[in-house]
């Protein structure tokens, strides 16, 4: 059974390690960039990382927002609107 290189092991474990490793406040920092709220106001909850994506869920001023990455350092972060939840 094939698993792999070492060396894109190691870079996957690395990856996923400091994609893990964003604190909230820097979620609020990247969601800022498409959420209409200052960073203070922002909890963030649901947060969940897979291999290739992080997702989670911003309110603000009882306003809820899903966001969504795919890199390390959140730079490709996109926020919508979250649909009414019941």
């Amino acid at each position: 059974m094939n698993r792999g290189s070492p060396a894109l092991t190691g870079f996957c474990l690395l990856w996923l390690a400091g994609c893990a490793a964003m604190s909230a406040a820097t979620l609020r920092q990247a969601s800022a960039r498409t959420v209409p709220c200052p960073e203070a106001e922002m909890v963030i909850s649901n947060d969940e990382v897979a291999a290739t994506w992080r997702t989670w869920t911003v309110t603000c001023r009882s306003l809820t927002y899903d966001c969504r990455t795919t890199t390390k350092y959140a730079t490709d972060t996109t926020c919508a609107p979250a649909p009414d939840r019941p």
